[in-house]
């Protein structure tokens, strides 16, 4: 079995199970509006017994590792030239602890005592406003629901976002490796360095532009699609079901990896040492792309669109069609498919 095919299966089997639990939330919301519609509409404000606070808290001690546990409320960093201090907006029943222990600063918020009925109709969130941006160890944030930013004027020494329906939009740059965990959040990275960088989803979409790894940009999600624009890699790992993936204008020193079962697959103006694709039904299109050594294997999927150099081409085929330039050069490529056709021309 194609390794691909196992992890449509596992994705799945995931995917079913979040969207038992997606339906069920908006089965509860569309009873409800979080406002009057002025024709009758019942609001959650009007039948939620919820009430919320306000709380400052301000640390004194110096940390260099962060660590943020959170439920439904939306984490964010802030510079300040003040005190390090926590704001908070949450639910009035939610305990928030804030402590510094050894040099990692430990900020959490959870349920102190559960409530039926107990519905957000406002904006929840733990707010960081610190004086120090350069922090040689990690930050690991945890949340469920709640969404995650970290701008660009912060760096770390290493990175863990793991969320579920949370969006992450992520800016800072990061020495080591950054590791973000979702299920149907959206994950954003934007114009940081970092050493490693791996980003896992089921059906959240994965968006980079530009980065700069050093090492490995993996990338795995079931029916997320995978954007990478004008960036930089050791090396590439696109993994996905049914998700798409779109590769625009990014250098790979090394191995360019695509995964899928039926997604879609687009390289444009990208250049790698080699690529290695690996789909079943899902179509791949190259568009002045180039690599040394290209090895595709697919069930049905077309393979279509142009090298930037001439290769060596070796295919091998069942009942689809084969047009490919004369043999030039010392780069390969082999293309093996069952009903698959295959177009490529040099650009």
């Amino acid at each position: 079995m194609k390794r691909s095919v196992k992890i449509a299966l596992i994705a799945g089997l995931f995917c079913m199970l979040v969207g038992l639990v997606i339906v069920g939330v908006t089965a509860v919301n569309g009873l409800f509006d979080s406002e009057p519609d002025g024709e009758g509409g019942i609001s959650v404000k009007q039948i939620s017994n919820t009430k919320y606070t306000d709380k400052t808290f301000t640390v004194k001690d110096s940390f260099d590792a962060i660590s943020v546990e959170v439920a439904s409320e939306d984490v964010k960093l802030f510079t300040t030239d003040g005190d390090n201090r926590i704001e908070v907006h949450v639910q009035e029943d939610k305990r928030v602890s804030v402590e510094v222990k050894g040099d990692r600063l430990i900020v959490k918020c959870d349920n102190e005592n559960f409530k039926m009925f107990n519905f957000d109709y406002e904006e929840t969130y733990v707010h960081l406003y610190l004086n120090k941006t350069d922090f040689d160890d990690r930050i690991v944030v945890d949340t469920a629901s709640g969404d995650v930013r970290i701008p660009k004027d912060f760096s770390f020494g290493e990175m863990i976002v793991n969320t579920a329906s949370g969006d992450s939009y992520i800016e800072a740059d990061v020495s080591g490796n950054v590791v973000v965990n979702a299920a149907s959040g959206n994950v954003t990275l934007l114009g940081l360095k970092a050493s490693s960088v791996s980003l896992n989803t089921a059906s959240g979409d994965i968006e980079v532009e530009p980065l700069d790894i050093k090492e490995q940009l993996y990338m795995s999600s079931a029916s997320g699609n995978h954007t990478v624009t004008s960036s930089k890699a050791g090396s590439l790992v696109s993994d996905t079901s049914s998700g798409d993936t779109n590769v625009t204008g990014t250098n790979i020193d090394m191995i360019f990896k695509r995964y899928a079962a039926s997604g879609e697959t687009k390289i444009k103006d990208t250049v790698s040492d080699s690529f290695e694709g690996d789909v079943t039904s899902g179509d791949i299109e190259f568009e002045k792309y180039d690599a040394h050594k290209i090895y595709i294997e697919t069930t049905s999927a077309d393979v279509e669109g142009s090298f930037k150099s001439g290769k060596r081409f070796s295919t091998d085929t069942t009942s689809g069609d084969i047009k490919v330039p004369a043999d030039e050069g010392s780069d390969t490529c082999r293309i093996e498919t069952v009903s698959g056709d295959v177009n490529i021309k040099i650009a």
